[in-house]
């Protein structure tokens, strides 16, 4: 037969989360209630403790949260980076298609004018 040991959690700063004394409840500042998912094994919480053991918990939450910012950001990246060559592309071409299209046109002229073409002007 093995003794079982109890593990007992105590405060580092030697502190007492909350006690009742004098008919009033004394409660630590970092006492703090948790509601929500654990981001590694989707355990549901909904439970009061102190503020650094919820620190974990948390700092891999806003670590996962950071990565699917951080992938959104590149795909936008990436998206304007096609986007802008694309034009590029286009503005580049501009030129060749403006004197592809330019044609000479007569402008009427009067009795002691020469006829000019808007080349010309």
């Amino acid at each position: 037969m093995s003794a079982q040991i109890e593990t007992q959690l105590v405060c580092p700063l030697g502190s007492v989360c909350q006690e009742i004394r004098d008919g009033k409840i004394y409660r630590c500042a970092w006492f703090t209630k948790l509601v929500g998912k654990d981001p590694q094994s989707n355990k549901e919480y909904d439970e009061e403790g102190c503020a650094m053991q919820w620190l974990p918990i948390l700092l891999v939450e806003n670590a996962q949260t950071n990565r699917g910012q951080t992938q959104a950001i590149e795909s936008f990246r990436n998206e304007m980076v096609q986007q802008q060559e694309q034009f590029t592309r286009q503005l580049a071409q501009l030129p060749t298609i403006a004197a592809q299209q330019a044609k000479p046109v007569l402008l009427e002229a009067s009795d002691n004018e020469e006829k000019t073409t808007d080349r010309d002007i």
